[in-house]
């Protein structure tokens, strides 16, 4: 896998999802945004993150073997 692809499928793609999580939880009450909020959000981007890039790196030794 040249390296482009693997910053696209490690790094790109899981912060992606990550942040699209976090703005899900943090952005639809407008201005009304709580320490709670906020903490739940950054949890949902750092979990999600974390998740779809582990999924990925084992789908990846799945299909290498």
């Amino acid at each position: 896998m040249n390296e482009t692809r693997r910053f696209v499928r490690y790094q790109v793609i899981p912060l992606t999802t990550g942040l699209a999580a976090m703005a899900a939880i943090v952005l639809p009450d407008g201005d009304n945004l709580s320490p709670l909020r906020f903490s739940a959000g950054c949890a949902a981007f750092l979990v999600l993150s974390f998740v779809v890039a582990r999924a990925l790196a084992r789908t990846d030794r799945r299909h290498s073997r």
